[in-house]
């Protein structure tokens, strides 16, 4: 059964094939994992990603990284696709554990931790082609570019009785707003003020407002060690296996 990895990236190519390399090491079935790289146009480091994997282009430079996860999923055949980036670490065996928790044959989106956040936030879209379908054949609803994309996510799937809770599945990312790194061009484009009130007047639009108001409810505090030295540590043991 196979899982596609859909992997967003922009000017960044040591960071994103040292992910990937990182995600296939950790995986149980490696020959079962599709991976695809999507980029924009003007992305001129693209020649510099490992070439064994797929890579597909945006159709306009600077489109946001809900263009290009949208278009890898486009060119994806996996049963069970997932939300990929330069920034995200997964447990061993991820995908022993998400075909475990996940029905195929359903229309199911995977709630995992990021490490961090204590929200019902699902910071990582992990879903099924049975949802992948019903959600229009998208990952992310295209009106968006970036931010609040995951919002609209989690809202239609809460509210639609989507959501497998898998909470004590932990995905660390190491974005710098936890790990106190520097920001690079990726991340302030991003982040940006304006990207955040576009976002939010999309959310305000599309969203109906009975599922505006998704779970918000505090979880528990992750229970994970998340000293980034020891994070690192983990990988490189790994990939020098």
């Amino acid at each position: 059964m196979k899982i596609s990895l859909l992997h967003a990236t922009r000017n960044r190519p040591a960071q994103a094939n040292h992910a990937k390399a990182t995600w296939l090491a950790l995986a149980q079935s490696p020959a079962d994992i599709e991976h695809i790289y999507a980029v924009d146009p003007d992305d001129q480091t693209w020649t510099e990603l490992d070439q064994s994997s797929q890579i597909v282009t945006t159709c306009r430079p600077n489109m946001g990284c809900v263009a290009a996860w949208n278009l890898a999923a486009l060119w994806s055949d996996g049963e069970i696709m997932v939300q990929m980036s330069d920034d995200y670490t997964p447990p061993m065996f991820w995908d022993r554990i998400i075909l475990s928790r996940l029905n195929t044959d359903m229309s199911q989106v995977l709630a995992v931790s990021d490490g961090h956040r204590t929200d019902h936030l699902l910071c990582m879209a992990i879903l099924t082609r049975h949802r992948y379908r019903e959600q229009g054949y998208t990952m992310f609803h295209p009106r968006y570019r970036g931010v609040f994309s995951d919002d609209h996510y989690t809202a239609m799937a809460y509210g639609q009785g989507r959501v497998v809770e898998a909470r004590d599945v932990v995905f660390v990312h190491a974005h710098p707003m936890w790990t106190g790194a520097n920001i690079d061009d990726t991340y302030e484009r991003q982040n940006a003020p304006e990207r955040y009130r576009d976002g939010q007047r999309v959310f305000a639009s599309l969203v109906p407002a009975e599922y505006q108001h998704w779970p918000r409810k505090p979880l528990p505090e992750p229970m994970l060690d998340l000293r980034y030295d020891a994070v690192k540590d983990v990988q490189t043991a790994v990939l020098d296996d």
